[in-house]
């Protein structure tokens, strides 16, 4: 046999004990669910559910006493979710019937949940989506349930912002060449939450992004034997592609260190620096020094490091609950306030094990926020995006019938009344919703680090109830006549966010204080369905 056929038949033999070993696997968790479901979850159904859900009556086309428990073998995993969803909000069984004890109740969830990972069909985004941010009053408010939060582990792309800042730093000079691959998911409200994964079109880019980096890195021409760097190159990383410079494995290892210091400010494993080292002997051979050189170290900037962030922990406790790694406790802090990677100081703290406790993170939070020189643009971002103000910048309205509207003008406005609220720190829910100050036309200079004026012309004071003749000045916030304001959702940037052109938009409104500020969740309206608000002259 030649050796390409004893290679395939090798690799058969391997993917045939794998599959044996995965078959073997399910039939155990199988055989285990099921002796679940008959000792534990069938009694409970009986006793709580199946007389609404059952021979009997049937409650919502839902009978339980049919529902298969095989969700592998069956389609019956989307009716599981119903009943799971029922059982995590408190929905069922109904006030007025017996409530079990939330230990069966723990029991069900968890075998649901468990059969659901066994056959692959799990709900867990129809969960979120649906149930907004439904949570039990007693679970909310109950402090000794904060020691039982169960957050699965996730990996996801880094969010827009991040890779906005990595871009200009690695691209400075040329950021028009580099493009950000990156768009926010259309089903977070909050933009950090990026997809955990990446489609052909976000690849190419970020191919391309590492490829012209390392063109201008290494840019170069050859005059009379001699290397000339052209505008932009990096002058150490020349010698590399150099002819006249020796590139043996020391020159190689050498510059694989220097770029994963520059792209990820850390140090090879040693796994990846014989990979990347095997890597570069062979595309230097194959496609020529500069060529094999540019591949190679390009390559660092598809790492998981350089495009997914993780939160996946250490090693779990009896209670099957794991501590974020130090690593990933300073990732999480620069991210939750920065558009950077950790400050130096944070990544020593987490080497040094000072994050290994909540002393230690408390600690390094308030040294960030100490930290006036640190730019924090994520704090402000999150009520950009909670309250969707800055839509107000995308709203038409006509000049000849708004002629002083300028919506950037009121978005400044009310990012320097968030500014106010925060800086004051006292009952910052409570004055964000029902404070009756405003600024008015309005703009924070960072070089003078105080509100200045933002237009020195016109009548745009007057979108907040000002009189014509109202003058401008820099005593702000200032309290606003006859109680005309009522907190963010009163200021004029918020009302035109949630307008067209001519009128109000009171649908959408009514909708983000639904969903926002009640934790309810309204369902879209089917394209069938003609929606309209009823004429109400009154």
């Amino acid at each position: 046999m030649s050796l390409c056929g004893l290679a395939l038949a090798a690799d058969g033999k391997k993917e045939a004990a794998r599959k044996a070993t995965l078959e073997a696997a399910d039939k155990k968790a199988s055989a285990e669910n099921m002796a679940a479901y008959k000792d534990e979850v069938r009694p409970f159904l009986e006793k709580h559910c199946i007389g609404c859900h059952g021979p009997k009556k049937l409650k919502g086309d839902l009978a339980l006493d049919l529902l298969d428990p095989d969700m592998k073998e069956s389609t019956s995993a989307a009716r599981w979710a119903v009943v799971r969803d029922q059982l995590e909000n408190g929905d069922m069984p109904p006030d007025d019937k017996p409530q079990p004890p939330p230990e069966q109740s723990d029991k069900v969830l968890a075998w649901i949940k468990a059969e659901m990972r066994r056959s692959r069909r799990n709900f867990s985004e129809r969960m979120q989506q649906i149930s907004g941010n439904k949570v039990q009053h007693d679970l909310l408010f109950d402090s000794n349930q904060a020691a039982r939060l169960m957050i699965a582990p996730r990996i996801r792309r880094h969010s827009v912002e991040l890779y906005e800042t990595f871009r200009r730093e690695q691209a400075k000079g040329f950021e028009n060449l580099v493009g950000n691959p990156f768009t926010p998911d259309p089903r977070f409200l909050f933009r950090d939450m990026g997809a955990p994964h990446m489609d052909v079109p976000t690849t190419s880019q970020l191919i391309r992004n590492a490829l012209t980096i390392l063109e201008r890195q290494t840019g170069h021409t050859i005059e009379k034997g001699e290397l000339k760097p052209v505008i932009g190159a990096k002058k150490e990383y020349l010698p590399f592609v150099d002819p006249k410079q020796p590139l043996d494995e020391a020159a190689m290892t050498k510059a694989i260190g220097m770029q994963f210091k520059r792209v990820l400010e850390r140090e090879p494993s040693a796994g990846e620096q014989a990979r990347f080292l095997a890597l570069m002997q062979k595309t230097v051979k194959d496609a020529g020094r500069v060529a094999g050189v540019r591949y190679t170290l390009a390559a660092v900037y598809l790492v998981p490091d350089a495009i997914f962030r993780w939160e996946l922990g250490g090693k779990a406790d009896d209670e099957g609950k794991a501590r974020l790694r130090p690593s990933e406790i300073a990732d999480g802090l620069a991210f939750a306030l920065t558009d950077d990677r950790p400050p130096s100081w944070l990544i020593k703290d987490a080497e040094a094990g000072k994050l290994d406790t909540d002393k230690g993170v408390a600690e390094a939070v308030k040294k960030m926020f100490a930290d006036e020189k640190l730019r924090k643009p994520r704090i402000l971002r999150f009520f950009h995006e909670f309250f969707e103000y800055p839509k107000a910048i995308e709203v038409f309205k006509n000049r000849e019938d708004f002629s002083h509207h300028k919506a950037r003008v009121l978005v400044s406005d009310t990012d320097n009344l968030i500014r106010w609220i925060l800086k004051k720190d006292k009952e910052v829910l409570r004055e964000l919703l029902t404070t009756n100050r405003s600024y008015v036309n309005t703009r924070y200079d960072p070089n003078k680090k105080r509100i200045v004026q933002y237009e020195g012309k016109g009548l745009l004071h007057t979108s907040y109830s000002l009189p014509p003749d109202w003058k401008w000045s820099g005593e702000q916030p200032i309290e606003m006549p006859g109680n005309t304001r009522a907190g963010i959702l009163t200021q004029p940037a918020w009302l035109v966010a949630w307008s067209v052109n001519q009128d109000n938009h009171a649908i959408l409104r009514g909708k983000w204080i639904r969903e926002r500020l009640l934790g309810n969740v309204v369902p879209d309206i089917p394209i069938t369905v003609d929606a309209q608000l009823p004429e109400a002259p009154e």
